[in-house]
């Protein structure tokens, strides 16, 4: 489950510079951008357990 959670982090992160939302040199000088993309795949997990419930509890015993 972390591996796939790390890819997906990877994933934002090269949208964010394939779309020219923020450059390489603003990543790697900037942890705050980091943090932020971290934030929104944290979003995105807060969302899916709102909406799916059963994933918590399953989720406890992987």
């Amino acid at each position: 489950m972390q591996d796939q959670a790390i890819a997906h982090q990877l994933q934002l992160t090269f949208d964010y510079l394939q779309q020219q939302t923020i450059t390489l040199e603003e990543l790697s000088e900037n942890s705050a951008i980091a943090a932020a993309i971290y934030a929104k795949h944290l979003e995105q997990q807060w969302w899916n357990l709102q909406r799916y419930p059963i994933s918590f509890i399953l989720w406890q015993f992987i």
